[in-house]
């Protein structure tokens, strides 16, 4: 591939990128607003918020089994269309289009998880650590903007439904790069005469399969329990309104960094034991500092070692997963399997904490949960960095 359309891919996979988080980040800040314009209920509102995640899981094994078989870049435009479409759908078109609009999101994100580290493994070999170093790092930060800007912008506009509407708006960029995208690979594999046969075999489940798929799952409750719920347990340790707001903020900020250094790192494999082990070690002290004080400068140093954290276990897995088969079939196989597991376990992470509270009345049970998890997190991670015998490739 010339460097020209190798740049113009680039650019699409970031575009693409920063559409995955930020419409669903979104959703938590404009909480009490949507209940209030759609008069909904608790119950439903967690529904907001649970959907894709719920999504996420379904799709991902059906689309890493299907998607090789169809031309790449064709379904990331259709499921950028897919993602803008649910946003402004879920915006303006009253309940039904809520609920139709996070179908769509849920459903276009969802594909975009699985496809795009097969495509990235196939696109980029010589540079895969870069590149998933600026995709996960596109990743953090759209999240990281909607989450902290978005209340603000519905505060200053006076509506939720723009700001809700915003974070689809990279789509108008995208959608015109991933035509020319999807144009230019289509006259290459014409005259290359097509993509050539698709293995209808499955690749076949190793060790190290299941170890990513369970490194996966853990780190994303992790992080989805942190999403959902420490505004409200910082809440308890402070009379401040909008410190819980910020700090979940420069939690997601922090995690930019290791979102960017770690695909590079794991890459060389003696390093793998030790970005597990920090993995582990951030989250656990991270989670122990925000647990047993209450004084703002160590709440701080709290969340930015669960940032740092989040960035590190998240980076690790998805470059993992793009290691993980020598073909787009068997990595795109792969990143169903283990966004399936992942996300799976990330819907039952955030219900399970709250059955807990509601349980002791404290957050102190949900906590220490969250930290046994960050101790596995070594153990698993470690099992799930290890080079496999050629044999087990499957």
């Amino acid at each position: 591939m010339k460097d020209s359309k190798r740049l113009l891919l680039a650019v699409g996979v970031l575009l693409a990128a920063s559409l995955m988080r930020a419409p669903i980040s979104t959703i938590g800040p404009l909480t009490r607003q949507i209940q209030a314009s759609l008069g909904l209920s608790s119950g439903s509102a967690g529904l907001i918020t649970t959907i894709p995640l719920i999504l996420f899981a379904v799709i991902a094994p059906i689309a890493g089994k299907y998607l090789p078989r169809f031309h790449t870049p064709t379904v990331v435009l259709c499921c950028m269309i897919l993602v803008f479409s649910g946003s402004i759908i879920r915006s303006w078109l009253g309940l039904a289009g809520l609920y139709g609009g996070i179908l769509a999101i849920g459903m276009g994100v969802g594909t975009l998880n699985v496809l795009l580290p097969a495509l990235i493994r196939e696109n980029f070999k010589e540079r895969i650590g870069l590149i998933l170093g600026f995709y996960n790092s596109t990743l953090n930060l759209s999240s990281a903007l909607s989450s902290g800007f978005s209340a603000s912008i519905a505060a200053a506009i006076g509506s939720w439904q723009p700001a809700a509407a915003l974070w689809g708006s990279p789509a108008l960029i995208g959608i015109p790069i991933w035509l020319l995208i999807n144009r230019r690979s289509s006259a290459q594999e014409r005259s290359a005469g097509g993509q050539g046969e698709v293995s209808e075999e499955r690749p076949k489940l190793t060790r190290q399969s299941w170890m990513i798929a369970c490194f996966m799952g853990l780190q994303a409750m992790v992080y989805y329990c942190i999403l959902s719920w420490l505004p409200s347990i910082l809440a308890t340790k402070t009379n401040d309104p909008q410190l819980p707001g910020t700090l979940l903020l420069v939690l997601q900020f922090v995690s930019l960094i290791t979102c960017f250094i770690v695909p590079i790192l794991t890459q060389r494999e003696s390093l793998r034991k030790w970005i597990s082990i920090a993995a582990s070690s951030f989250y656990f002290i991270g989670l122990g500092l925000i647990l047993r004080f209450s004084a703002i400068p160590v709440l701080v140093i709290g969340c930015v070692l669960a940032g740092l954290s989040s960035g590190t276990s998240y980076s690790y897995t998805l470059t993992l997963i793009s290691m993980s088969g020598r073909t787009k079939a068997e990595i795109t196989w792969s990143s169903g399997f283990t966004h399936m597991v992942g996300y799976g376990l990330a819907a039952i992470g955030p219900l399970l904490l709250g059955v807990v509270f509601d349980l002791t009345k404290s957050w102190t049970g949900p906590i220490l949960i969250l930290m046994t998890i960050a101790i596995c997190l070594a153990f698993v991670g470690i099992q799930a960095g290890q080079k496999q015998p050629q044999a087990d490739a499957g």
